[in-house]
């Protein structure tokens, strides 16, 4: 390739990569971006500022930690009733997402301000706020902030319907969870009300460790043999991993909108959801108090130490050792002493294969 081209090129692709991570131009208020109704627009958080003279956060509190904001606005003149404000598609360096205020005042005269909603996702999930009883014909400020080095790609939009989990509603049913070993059993009741508004229910579910819900499953609202709502609904979810769960039950309404029903988390034990046992055959007397002790085949580390009697002679035992393999560790030696006569007995294991 000749050098001009090649240096055209080189320009070109430089170009391009400052552009992307380029500060947007609605980093400050005078630069503020007008939202059109139902029209997304695309963001990021790169690079941004804050103008500490044109946010309050005593007004905000805990609810908005400011980092790196930028600003839109909209309008009521474009839209009657209800106004969703929606935010989607979070790619963020975290896992806690964007955050979200709704101001009615004059752009940088914080004594004017008023806070209409403000959210804090703490996930990058699809979510809205739902905004009743606005001004006509009156402007709203929104800032939008990314949480300290969490820099974060969105897409924004001002909407006559909702997308995405409610931030500023209250459930509108009741949910509760139990589990059983790795098996999560969700159940949720609803008035005849909100049944009447809704077409199906949307199980969402997010592993603390997840930067995102999914949908797990979707029930249809049914009708009782007297054909009105049934209002108590019962479901499963099985998990394969252990950790904190977040459930969420969402109506789908008849309009397209959601709405809360209901939420439930729910600690899943590693015990629960692994098969990782070593068998150890025991060469000792009934009745005899048997220490066990959990080596790190590698590095000869203690791991675990833990007691037991034996119910029978030669019994075998199982140990649990699904939790080292989540930490990493793929090699065990086991000594097991009988406390009283001091005999002991040594194995090792490699319990990526044990069942």
């Amino acid at each position: 390739m000749p050098l001009d081209k090649y240096l055209i090129c080189i320009t070109w692709l430089f170009l391009q990569l400052t552009n992307s991570f380029a500060q947007v131009p609605n980093d400050n208020i005078e630069n503020r971006l007008e939202l059109t109704l139902n029209q997304w627009h695309s963001s990021q958080t790169d690079k941004c500022t804050v103008q500490w003279k044109c946010v309050d956060e005593a007004l905000t509190g805990k609810c908005i930690d400011y980092h790196n904001d930028q600003w839109f606005y909209f309008t009521t003149s474009q839209v009657k009733g209800s106004v969703f404000v929606n935010i989607s598609k979070q790619v963020c360096e975290d896992i806690r997402g964007v955050q979200l205020v709704v101001i009615d005042g004059t752009p940088c005269e914080t004594k004017t301000y008023q806070i209409l909603a403000c959210a804090s996702m703490a996930n990058q999930d699809d979510i809205y706020v739902q905004l009743d009883s606005l001004k006509p014909n009156h402007t709203y400020l929104l800032n939008v902030d990314g949480y300290l080095h969490d820099y974060c790609k969105f897409d924004i939009q001002v909407s006559d319907h909702s997308i995405g989990i409610p931030m500023n509603h209250k459930a509108m049913g009741t949910a509760k969870g139990e589990v059983q070993g790795k098996v999560v059993n969700l159940s949720w009741t609803v008035d005849e009300d909100i049944a009447a508004q809704v077409n199906e229910f949307h199980i969402l579910r997010r592993r603390q460790a997840d930067v995102r819900s999914q949908i797990v499953q979707k029930i249809p609202l049914t009708k009782n043999a007297a054909g009105g709502f049934v209002d108590h609904y019962e479901t499963q979810d099985t998990v394969t991993k252990a950790g904190t769960y977040a459930y969420k039950i969402l109506g789908l309404t008849t309009e397209g909108n959601t709405v809360l029903i209901g939420s439930s988390q729910q600690q899943i034990d590693q015990r629960s959801v692994s098969n990782t046992y070593v068998s150890i055959p025991l060469p000792f007397k009934k009745n005899s108090n048997v220490t066990l002790l959990i080596y790190n085949a590698v590095n000869h580390v203690l791991l675990d130490k833990t007691g037991l009697t034996l119910s029978e002679n030669n019994q075998t035992v199982r140990y649990f050792a699904g939790y080292l393999t989540e930490k990493g560790i793929h090699k065990i030696q086991v000594r097991a002493v009988d406390s009283k006569t001091g005999q002991a007995q040594d194995f090792s294991f490699d319990i990526t294969s044990s069942q």
